[in-house]
């Protein structure tokens, strides 16, 4: 069981996350890191009370 699940993570991840979104995510989180994060954490208790 936990090999299937190793095994289909690892597969979901190839499908889902094209190579250019993985480099582009990377570039911006190297520009904006920090900032995102911290506004990320402080937007969604507002998202959650929607």
């Amino acid at each position: 069981m936990s090999v299937a699940a190793v095994l289909g993570d690892q597969g979901g991840c190839l499908r889902l996350f094209k190579q250019q979104n993985v480099a582009r995510a990377g570039v911006f989180f190297e520009r904006y890191g920090a900032r995102s994060l911290v506004l990320a954490r402080r937007a969604q208790p507002a998202a959650a009370r929607r």
